[in-house]
């Protein structure tokens, strides 16, 4: 049951429905756990070498998959500088 907790920790296992309504309507603050940042960094790494992988194999960037892989990267980047 949400209760209004000031702070909110975001972790790798994901938030609970307690945790979206105490930042809803309590305001409560969000926090990154640093075991959570590891794995946004792990993640970032991964697509990386993925999409390095894909220009040397294609040797050109084209598609929609791209575009999206790129997009969500940057939401990421966002997110992670603007806590």
């Amino acid at each position: 049951m949400a209760n209004g907790f000031n702070t909110v920790v975001l972790k790798p296992q994901g938030v609970t429905f307690d945790d979206v309504i105490n930042v809803a309507r309590f305001n409560a603050k969000v926090e990154i756990s640093d075991e959570a940042k590891s794995a946004i960094d792990k993640s970032r790494k991964y697509i990386d070498e993925y999409t390095q992988v894909a220009k040397l194999s294609t040797g050109y960037q084209q598609g929609l998959e791209h575009s999206l892989i790129n997009l969500l990267i940057q939401r990421i980047e966002l997110s992670y500088k603007n806590l």
